[in-house]
């Protein structure tokens, strides 16, 4: 899709129509870089969507990237990766609407000037420690041969990163 595009035909809106019809598990997001990313549900599809439609232009294009990589992650059965890039994405978002580069200052500093709700706010830093914690996410692997991460953690990380992604950026 990205290498063949031609003007007869055009493989992004024929690709998704498929998808739809078949009712495959993926759907195919952002219309300049086009990348099939799962989606577990259509909701979790359309909170990626959301994602990349609000994080258009230069400013959120690392966003773009890790949320993009996350995808081609999962795609590449590397369920580890796609956490990590997944929650790169919040980390990027975070930074670039705060000027925080710590997390957790940056959410404190999201719950004050943005007014998200303290719950969400530990949800996000909850969510962080998980892949802090969870060995080889974002961390080395030292006791285990491969990350106990599968794929449902990367399908539902991918979809709630975004879905959070969308959110700050809509409410700054």
């Amino acid at each position: 899709m990205r290498v063949h595009n031609r003007l007869d035909f055009d493989f992004v809106s024929e690709f998704k129509r498929m998808f739809n019809k078949h009712a495959l598990a993926y759907t195919i997001i952002d219309e300049k870089c086009p990348t099939i990313v799962p989606a577990a549900s259509p909701e979790e599809g359309e909170a990626i969507r959301q994602a990349f439609e609000a994080a258009e232009g230069d400013k959120y294009a690392a966003v773009r990237e890790h949320l993009r990589n996350s995808a081609e992650q999962i795609n590449a059965n590397l369920p580890a990766d796609a956490i990590r890039e997944s929650i790169h994405a919040v980390e990027s978002v975070l930074r670039i609407v705060t000027g925080e580069s710590d997390f957790n200052k940056a959410l404190q500093k999201l719950e004050t000037s943005h007014r998200i709700h303290p719950a969400l706010k530990d949800a996000f830093k909850k969510l962080y420690a998980y892949t802090s914690d969870e060995q080889g996410i974002r961390h080395a692997l030292v006791d285990q041969p491969a990350s106990p991460a599968g794929m449902d953690e990367a399908v539902f990380m991918l979809g709630t990163c975004a879905a959070f992604v969308g959110y700050v950026i809509r409410k700054s």
